[in-house]
């Protein structure tokens, strides 16, 4: 389970599936893998989430990987 106090870190997207409608519980079979369909160059983006203290939320910055789209840089 995530928490406030262990999801602060580095995080790599390994898969992104798009559900049924209505099925909050996730029980049924997914309708798409969107992660396949993602350039090789978008499947090592990061997002990287900063805990936050009393006087500022909880963050998270999104960062290009290691292998950059023709668009950007790494």
């Amino acid at each position: 389970m995530f928490t406030e106090n262990n999801l602060a870190g580095d995080w790599k997207r390994i898969a992104e599936i798009r559900g049924q409608p209505n099925d909050s519980l996730g029980i049924l079979e997914p309708l798409e893998d969107l992660f396949a369909q993602f350039e090789n160059c978008r499947k090592d983006d990061i997002i990287r989430y900063v805990k936050g203290d009393e006087q500022e939320d909880n963050r998270y910055f999104w960062g290009i990987g290691a292998i950059a789209c023709h668009s950007q840089i790494s």
